[in-house]
């Protein structure tokens, strides 16, 4: 093996390193042990802001490292492949932009509760998964979450493939990255169950797993439910 193939199966264990703690950080039982350190307030105004903060602590200290790595090249698109690559990657890009502007900034990074907590207002609970909770009436079927459960997984799939030069330690990071997508997903859907239960079933029953719908799915309305 060579020093640069070396190289990129390093960047597949490190990064696949990387993400399996930040699962384990996202599960259950280190959330339920971390609520009992804190207690119910501070968890729900400190957890969720600082697991983002650690992910792009972690993420980018691993980006730089990345960056420093010798590489080769696998293989480079042109012309019209090359267009379409970056349109792929473009497109994940608008998908990050509605994942943001269905579920809000603040919600999505932590930052709601934990305003809320310094203010001294109560503090809301946050979404067990990256997208709207389903227990809130119509959120759940919003833009992008209308036609994929996991609309925050496509753009991985999207940008880290996408890059019409690819080379060994690109594709170690788009393998790893993908292989975590597909097991997180999976790990999120069985928190998403424990937690919302039938609100969850339903969105389940009305919205595919990963590939998209050709048209978007409206959920009943639960506000009764709610209510």
């Amino acid at each position: 093996m060579s020093k640069r193939e070396h190289r990129a199966a390093q960047v597949f264990a490190g990064s696949m390193v990387v993400n399996l703690i930040h699962s384990i950080l996202a599960s259950l039982p280190a959330k339920a042990a971390a609520r009992r350190a804190l207690g119910e307030r501070r968890f729900r105004g400190l957890y969720r802001a600082a697991y983002n903060a650690s992910a792009v602590a972690s993420y980018g200290l691993g980006a730089l490292w990345f960056l420093r790595q010798p590489d080769r090249d696998l293989y480079r698109l042109r012309g019209p492949l090359a267009l379409l690559a970056r349109a792929a990657q473009a497109a994940g890009v608008l998908l990050v932009l509605d994942i943001v502007r269905v579920v809000g900034l603040l919600r999505i990074s932590g930052l709601r509760p934990f305003f809320a907590m310094l203010a001294g207002r109560r503090v809301p609970p946050t979404s067990e998964g990256q997208g709207p909770p389903p227990d809130e009436p119509g959120m759940a079927a919003k833009g992008s979450f209308a036609f994929t459960r996991h609309p925050d997984a496509w753009p991985f799939f999207l940008i880290f493939w996408g890059w019409p030069r690819m080379t060994a330690n690109r594709a170690a990071l788009a393998l790893s990255f993908t292989l975590y997508t597909l097991l997180g997903v999976r790990h999120e859907e069985a928190r998403m169950r424990a937690v919302y239960g039938e609100d969850f079933a339903r969105y389940q029953r009305a919205v595919p797993f990963l590939f998209p719908r050709a048209a978007p799915a409206e959920l009943p309305d639960n506000r009764a439910d709610h209510s």
